[in-house]
């Protein structure tokens, strides 16, 4: 599946973002991309709930529901043009109650209509951005050096292809594709279909079962 990234690579990707420091020549650490605990949110969003980067750009602090978990995906970022409802998976939660905390603690409020991922207000080189928001440009820029970090045979990551591989881990692991269409936002159920690759373990499960 040439678009899927194998689970290992995305889980060495999330331990280097959790742990990985670099030591200079007077053993001082220090993050290997800056804001660490940031990029560490938004590579988990994106792989536990498979959203399209538009869709995490555009998050806003009432698009996130604490109470009920669930998190609205809005018309506006939706390539379908239209808002619906995922899950807020508890795989994630920590992260985006650390970045609620954290935007609290400089803004003193999360406005409902402000961006979540707002990385010029945690960034360090925050002199250098022109907007006071994220983009799709800064993701993209931290996919790049997020390869130079990993081995050098490891696939590249992308916010696309982590989407083609929530999507066909899903399709393969849960029984009814609808769950898998609402999740992913399809409006059709023929695209969900596009990501069943059975392999040949299933195969045999499903004749042993005859």
């Amino acid at each position: 599946i040439p678009k899927s990234i194998p689970k290992p690579v995305l889980q060495d990707a999330i331990n280097l973002l959790e742990r990985g420091r670099r030591v200079d020549k007077f053993g001082r650490q220090h993050e290997l991309i800056s804001p660490q605990w940031f990029w560490l949110a938004v590579l988990k969003v994106f792989y536990f709930t498979g959203m399209r980067k538009r869709q995490l750009v555009g998050l806003t602090w009432q698009d996130l529901d604490f109470q009920s978990k669930t998190i609205r995906l809005s018309a506006a970022t939706s390539k379908t043009r239209r808002e619906w409802l995922i899950p807020l998976p508890s795989a994630v939660s920590d992260d985006l109650e650390l970045l609620r905390r954290r935007t609290l603690e400089i803004k003193g409020c999360t406005p409902p209509e402000a961006q979540v991922f707002c990385l010029p207000m945690f960034s360090t080189r925050a002199r250098s951005f022109t907007l006071r928001t994220m983009n799709s440009d800064n993701v993209d820029s931290f996919f790049q050096r997020l390869r130079r970090l990993m081995p050098r045979d490891s696939p590249r990551i992308s916010a696309h292809k982590i989407r083609h591989t929530t999507a066909t881990q899903l399709a393969n692991r849960v029984k009814n594709l609808k769950v898998v269409q609402q999740q992913l936002g399809h409006s059709s159920i023929l695209t969900t279909y596009c990501y069943v690759h059975p392999d040949m373990e299933s195969m045999r499960e499903a004749i042993a079962g005859l």
